[in-house]
């Protein structure tokens, strides 16, 4: 006999946790694991019951359940080996340009151009990259599409208009020019014309690293002794789930000697990816461009982290450092090669005419060195550029 979950869904919008938990995910979910002396409890999210996981052997069974898909098995066709290998081209193409430069640009470059055939020397590249910044930023935030006059809207009424905006850009690159990805969608057979689009807008955003993720369940199931009825959510954080002390000695340490000894033998223990047949799909293609991407990196720069940062987690919209990371780069031929900071950012700096990074490395103290990069973002010029352009070249800006 399953167990309830325990914990409470409470009233209707009166007792919704949303907002306590998109303030501080990793701090909510420890109150109330605390609060139910259990990994595994109820609460109200997005005013729907949710069953909130947190354990790591309940992940494992909720993932690896039956579950049995037709068009998941036709996505899969898009992923093949044989598939990824006709994308190795368009993938070091991609990589070999934003890293000559160091653009923190790449994860988004990479998915247009991969997925939508999309030229990054075009003009329209900017404004395409921004649209699918504002719809992946805003389709996890409280789904209320208000639009108030003379204030400004809310972030998922502005990702549901940049969701429609990036279905015609879609559609009207469908019909103006071919892709070889797109045409491997379309080919699939088992997907409608709206279905085509709205998968290709899914894969614009498919290497964004989720922070947590969620299922809607159609039928009553168990899993770790509890009971999940149908037609509540169930959402996990792969933060807590992979930080569980029953599975990891010390789990909040940093050590990977760990995976050489006691869990040499917990390597499915790990979801970023999911699990069983709610694996992701794109796994393969993943690591073919991070292996892509290393492999630039170590041909052509070697670098160190700036010393004393402080670097505390944001799980919303996706995990990263909370504050910029600011990292070192030497070229492999010996010259410095300047700052590269983190995603986020709006500091990448290159010459616009030659491509080439170009800013001088700050010298000094982490505080000089902010207060340097802040005065170049602030005048936006990069002082003596040392390209074969010459003088002084505008830096460049980016979003994302």
């Amino acid at each position: 006999m399953s167990a309830k979950v325990p914990g409470s869904a409470g009233l209707p919008l009166l007792g919704d946790r949303s907002y306590e938990f998109y303030k501080d995910p990793i701090k909510f979910q420890h109150k109330y694991m605390e609060n139910t002396k259990s990994r595994v409890f109820l609460a109200r999210f997005l005013n729907k019951p949710t069953i909130f996981v947190g354990s790591n052997h309940v992940v494992h069974e909720v993932l690896t359940g039956e579950f049995a898909d037709s068009l998941r098995e036709s996505l899969k066709q898009l992923f093949t080996e044989e598939a990824i290998e006709t994308y190795q081209s368009t993938i070091e193409r991609i990589v070999k340009k934003s890293l000559s430069n160091l653009d923190t640009g790449l994860a988004i470059e990479v998915c247009l151009g991969l997925f939508l055939g999309l030229d990054f020397s075009q003009p329209e590249a900017d404004v395409i990259a921004d649209l699918t910044i504002t719809h992946w930023h805003g389709i996890i935030s409280v789904p209320l599409a208000v639009k108030v006059p003379l204030m400004s809207e809310s972030t998922y009424s502005k990702a549901m208009d940049a969701k429609r905006k990036l279905l015609e850009i879609i559609h009207q690159r469908r019909i103006d020019k071919r892709h070889e990805f797109v045409e491997r969608v379309e080919g699939l057979g088992s997907l409608t014309e709206e279905s085509v689009n709205n998968h290709l807008l899914l894969f614009t955003s498919a290497l964004v690293p989720k922070a947590l993720s969620s299922i809607l369940t159609s039928f009553d199931f168990s899993a770790g002794g509890f009971r999940f009825p149908a037609g509540h959510g169930v959402l996990y954080m792969t933060y807590t789930a992979q930080r569980d002390r029953a599975v990891f000695e010390d789990p909040d340490t940093f050590n990977p000697d760990r995976w050489t000894h006691k869990n040499a033998n917990d390597r499915e223990r790990l979801y970023c990816f999911g699990m069983g047949p709610r694996k992701c799909v794109g796994q393969n293609l993943v690591s073919t461009i991070l292996k892509t991407v290393i492999r630039e990196l170590l041909e052509k720069y070697t670098w160190e982290m700036v010393a004393d940062q402080d670097l505390p987690c944001k799980c919303l919209p996706v995990y990263r450092p909370r504050n910029q990371v600011l990292v070192k780069f030497k070229s492999s031929m010996g010259q410095d090669s300047g700052y590269l900071t983190s995603p986020g950012s709006p500091l990448s700096p290159a010459c616009p005419n030659c491509k080439k990074f170009v800013m001088p490395s700050p010298q000094g103290s982490k505080e000089a060195v902010e207060n340097e990069i802040g005065v170049r973002r602030e005048n936006g010029t990069i002082p003596g550029c040392t390209c074969s352009c010459e003088g002084v070249s505008p830096m460049k800006r980016t979003s994302h």
